[in-house]
Parts: C-alpha cells; structure tokens; sequence
C-alpha cells in the first residue's frame, strides 16, 4: 500500500499529464479485471460507458425538487402580488426578475447538492469519482435553470390571474 502512495505522490508532483497517465492505467487495470470477472468484452465495456450518463429521468432527484421549486415560486409569486401596488409595475417587474433569477440559481445548486447526495445514499458511500460530473442536474445546469426561470414567471402570471378573478357572491346572480 505505501508504494502506491510513493508512486502517487510522485506522480502527482510531477504535473497534470503524469495523474492522466496514472488514471488511464488504473483504468485499464480496472476494466481488464472486470472483463475478466464476468466475461464480457471490451467493447461492451466501452459500450455500457457511454450509456452511465443517460439515466433518464431520476425520479428521487427530481420529484422532491420540483414540489419545493413549486412552493417556493408559488409563495414567492403570492408575497410579490401583496408587496407592490398596482401602480409599481416597474418595480414589480424588476423584483419578479431578480426573485426568478435568484430562486433559479438557489435551487439549481441546491439541486447539484441533493443529487450528490442520493447518489451517495445509492452508492453506500462518499465517494463519487467520476459519477458526480454525471449527475443530471449537472449535466444540464443551463436548461435547469431557464426552466426554472420560466416556471417562475408562470407562476407569477397565474398567481395575478387567479387574483383578479373573484368569485361570484350571492348578491351577483340576476333573479
């Protein structure tokens, strides 16, 4: 074990391109060992590598996130219709725009956060490797986020809609 580590050291004194090196050949010995244990090629190996980062639709990851971005943006939208009047729409608007963008950024990294962590609870352990740059929300931190920014703006707009409509009372109704 400790002439790894000298060797380690070594290498990870020496430059970025001596750790590539040291990776590739920590892979190659881990692929030819798994090859070996269950009889399978290395271009299935390689086949199945590419698949890893498509998982789908990560149900844990996404559900519980997508209930909390909802709440928020539906209390956030609620507490904007009650803090401007009706004749501040420039302020609202640059307040709904920062509370978009701020409540899109938040639970954009929240959600890097919380995916780490299932993959932790699947996994047993810490240590994600190169896991963690396959995590979804990782993946796609860009159309996360302008997702989350338009559902925020949706929810503004239908929470103004469902304010202004009032139900009818018993004096409304023609007899």
């Amino acid at each position: 074990m400790s002439i790894v580590r000298v060797q380690v050291r070594s290498r990870m004194t020496s430059g970025g391109s001596a750790m590539t090196l040291l990776r590739n050949e920590c892979n190659a010995r881990l692929f030819n060992t798994i090859e070996q244990l269950h009889s399978v090629t290395s271009t299935d190996l390689a086949a199945v590598r590419m698949t890893l980062a498509h998982k789908g639709v990560d149900l844990p990851v996404n559900i519980p996130l997508a209930a909390l971005f909802l709440l928020s943006a539906i209390r956030t939208a609620r507490w904007l219709r009650t803090r401007f009047a009706s004749d501040e729409r420039a302020a609202k608007l640059v307040a709904t725009a920062i509370g978009s963008i701020f409540l899109a950024a938040t639970m954009t990294l929240f959600g890097q956060l919380w995916a780490a962590a299932i993959e932790m609870l699947r996994l047993g352990n810490e240590h994600l490797s190169f896991r963690l740059a396959r995590l979804s929300w990782r993946q796609h931190f860009t159309a996360v986020f302008v997702i989350q920014v338009i559902v925020f703006w949706v929810a503004v707009v239908l929470e103004g809609m469902t304010h202004r409509i009032k139900p009818l009372s018993s004096t409304d109704h023609c007899v």
